[in-house]
């Protein structure tokens, strides 16, 4: 069974719970989103993405040029710190 929810607005990252077993399915897919992404000025990518405050906006869209993603891995399920997620436990698992 596959379940699709949305990601949560806070995320944490923990490197050190669980081993990194393989890398993400669709990194080839999310590669090219990015650097698609980061050729977009920042106005156009607010625009399109981020309707949100300034204050929101400004700090992911330098965070789209820090991203490595390879580094510092966590799975979603421990990552997102919404309600959705909190409630499925998953913080129990290790």
């Amino acid at each position: 069974m596959q379940i699709i929810i949305a990601p949560a607005r806070k995320m944490t990252t923990d490197t050190d719970s669980l081993p990194v077993g393989q890398l993400p399915r669709f990194l080839p897919f999310t590669r090219q989103i990015l650097k698609a992404m980061q050729q977009l000025s920042y106005q156009q990518a607010r625009k399109l993405w981020w309707n949100c405050s300034e204050r929101i906006a400004r700090p992911n869209y330098r965070w789209l040029f820090e991203l490595e993603l390879t580094k510092q891995l966590t799975p979603a399920l421990l990552a997102f710190t919404g309600l959705q997620y909190q409630y499925m436990g998953a913080g129990c698992l290790y």
